[in-house]
């Protein structure tokens, strides 16, 4: 999950997030029990009519590695209000990258790609000081992976012996779905160049792929759940208040 906010801004805006968000690292699929979430830290401008296209902004999450390295995804979203009564808003995201590393004989080469729909919900009247807003959606993740690990007797992964090389590679390509919901609240939103602040809670449900003794045995449900921080600020605009 992005879990990127779906609300225009009034005017053109800046956006940093920290949080938990549901997902799984690559290496849960070597493994018998999956974390169902993943750390990140991410950033979005959008221009807004500094470019006459309301809504596009560009950005990039960094990705926490679960112990490895992490690495950098780029991102493109639109984000639109569904009416003129700004209560409900549409975000549609893509995102994708490529990634590898390697620790302890255990290593992994990665392309991911994919793209994300999110519906953002206010239910409590406009202020400048809280809202209450609910939020839903779903995403296809492409990824294409292949790798090398240490295989237990029970045909999960393991750690390799010290010094050791891995016994056991594998690889994998498909689609996976996953839907998720949550809600956050959202203070300071029509302050001029304060866009606000948002705490967001979030649980995710999909699907994952499962590898045992080197072959992929089938896709595995997975569930998770997680909380961000965001940050926006920019310029004011006509309804900003």
């Amino acid at each position: 999950m992005t879990a990127v906010n779906a609300v225009p801004a009034p005017g053109a805006d800046v956006e940093a997030q920290a949080g938990i968000v549901p997902g799984y690292y690559l290496s849960d699929a070597v493994q018998e029990k999956d974390n169902g979430a993943t750390g990140q830290i991410a950033g979005m401008i959008e221009p807004n009519e500094l470019i006459h296209v309301p809504g596009l902004g560009v950005g990039a999450r960094w990705v926490d590695g679960g112990g490895n390295d992490g690495y950098l995804e780029p991102m493109l979203r639109y984000r639109h209000w569904l009416g003129g009564e700004h209560r409900l808003a549409l975000a549609v995201v893509g995102y994708g990258t490529h990634a590898s590393s390697s620790e302890s004989g255990a290593s992994y080469s990665m392309t991911h790609t994919g793209g994300e729909f999110a519906f953002d919900g206010r239910l409590t009247p406009t202020s400048n000081w809280i809202e209450l807003h609910v939020q839903a959606g779903g995403s296809v993740s492409g990824l294409f992976a292949s790798g090398g690990y240490c295989r237990g007797t029970d045909g999960w992964a393991t750690d390799c012996p010290d010094g050791g090389a891995a016994d056991t590679s594998a690889k994998f390509d498909g689609a996976f779905p996953a839907f998720f919901g949550g809600a956050s609240l959202d203070f300071a939103r029509h302050l001029g160049t304060l866009h606000g602040a948002r705490v967001a809670f979030y649980g995710a449900a999909g699907q994952m792929p499962e590898i045992r003794y080197g072959q992929r045995a089938s896709r595995r449900a997975w569930a998770g759940g997680g909380v961000s921080l965001t940050l926006a600020v920019g310029a004011a605009g006509d309804n900003a208040k």
